[in-house]
């Protein structure tokens, strides 16, 4: 083949490829179809479509306050299901709402930094409501390795934790009604 003739196709396919690349993938996606939503293609495309006043981190990814991310516990069945652990925000809705949606097991972890609790198994408030990892073994962030690299294997990652925001506040303990000394003892 003449050196003409080889330049010329490798040009067409190199269109063809950026093409393809930044071709919309429809209404409610952006980027290639046959890429993941998440890559930096998709995330650059749908700039556009970022919420107003939301931050985003270089590569397009929401970065939520862990307040904002209370939003998102599965109270509204229309919005995400995201959690976060070790500062990456995850949507499980699709893969694991039987275990993350409201009424299911897993459902305290749903709507918090999980970082801390999810990396101890742990149910506890005091871990539920906390991502400290300070005071870990080398045991324990081995354990929070895997676990992170557990959901950024399932799970859509959809944003990341902005590092200096405040926990929400935990849910305020049930009273209990005090009982009366004498009370249906039938005197």
């Amino acid at each position: 083949m003449k050196p003409a003739v080889v330049y010329s196709i490798g040009a067409i396919a190199a269109v063809c490829g950026m093409l393809l690349a930044f071709w919309p993938a429809g209404s409610s996606s952006a980027g290639c179809p046959y890429l993941p939503g998440t890559s930096w293609v998709a995330r650059l495309w749908g700039r556009a479509a970022h919420e107003p006043g939301a931050e985003y981190d270089w590569s397009g990814l929401r970065i939520y306050t862990r307040q904002e991310l209370a939003q998102y516990d599965g109270t509204d069945p229309n919005a995400p299901l995201l959690l976060g652990m070790a500062g990456d925000v995850f949507d499980v809705k699709e893969k694991g709402a039987q275990f993350y949606a409201k009424g299911s097991g897993y459902n305290m972890f749903a709507g918090k930094d999980s970082t801390r609790a999810l990396s101890l198994g742990s149910m506890e408030e005091k871990d539920l409501y906390s991502a400290d990892v300070s005071d870990f073994t080398e045991a324990q962030l081995r354990a929070l390795k895997e676990q992170h690299d557990f959901y950024l294997g399932k799970y859509t990652l959809v944003g990341r934790i902005k590092a200096d925001s405040l926990p929400p506040t935990p849910p305020p303990k049930p009273v209990l009604p005090a009982t009366e000394e004498g009370a249906g003892s039938g005197a």
